[in-house]
């Protein structure tokens, strides 16, 4: 799509990138081409590359953002004032790409810019050249304060993004605590049942073991009773057998 064909219309995000590449590459050829080229066009090139890597972080911020793509994190008035600007940009650089064609020649310039040759820049008209200049100057400095916004913004969505990823990873930190916390509780009622199941255990075979001891005890008295008795029903026997035994007397 051409720059024409947006004016007028939001544009996309990466319609605008489309745009500040173009113009990067234009801004490059043109600094090659002139021989000590003014500071205001490599000014403006460098600023056209740093604009290029802040669109491009635009772009990739509202890939990583699934419900938020880059269209609602960089409103329309944000969009308008960056596509101003590249258009201004490329307007001071198509006037500087004429200045270049016709610097030196007679005859009227071929559309297109012919790079290949390098001009010494201290030859260009002073007039011409001092106009391209201005034009680059106000162009550089309308890409400073997109510059400064686009990076306060985007630094801000980066902020947001960081700080919802610091209260999510708290939630889940929270979240497996408790868990945590649950699972031990669920571990020492299982350990106080299987604790408490062990002393009654206990206290049931110990119980067995006395009363087993106690009917022993029982059992070997009662022994000895019936022992006692069969002691004391042997001595009668034996007595009363030795009466009737004895001879008695006429």
């Amino acid at each position: 799509m051409e720059p024409l064909e947006i004016v007028g219309a939001v544009a996309a995000i990466g319609q605008l990138l489309e745009l500040c590449i173009k113009a990067g590459k234009t801004s490059t050829q043109l600094v090659k081409s002139f021989i000590n080229a003014p500071a205001e066009l490599r000014n403006l090139s460098a600023k056209l590359a740093s604009l290029q890597m802040i669109i491009q972080q635009f772009q990739a911020l509202g890939q990583d953002l699934l419900m938020t793509g880059v269209e609602d994190i960089l409103p329309a008035t944000h969009k308008d004032m960056l596509l101003s600007s590249l258009l201004g940009s490329e307007r001071a650089l198509k006037n500087l790409t004429t200045l270049h064609n016709t610097a030196g020649q007679s005859s009227t310039p071929k559309p297109g810019c012919n790079f290949s040759r390098r001009l010494l820049w201290s030859l260009i008209d002073k007039k011409r050249s001092t106009m391209v200049i201005e034009e680059l100057r106000k162009a550089e400095m309308v890409l400073d304060t997109v510059m400064l916004i686009l990076n306060t913004r985007l630094n801000s969505h980066i902020w947001t993004s960081f700080s919802a990823m610091q209260l999510a990873q708290q939630t889940f930190r929270a979240d497996f605590l408790q868990s945590a916390r649950d699972v031990k509780t669920i571990v020492e009622a299982q350990h106080y049942t299987i604790s408490e199941f062990k002393a009654n255990a206990d206290h049931t075979l110990l119980s067995i073991l006395q009363l087993q001891t106690e009917n022993d005890i029982k059992v070997q008295v009662t022994l000895l009773f019936i022992k006692s008795q069969l002691i004391t029903i042997r001595k009668g026997l034996h007595t009363s057998f030795r009466a009737w035994s004895a001879p008695t007397s006429n």
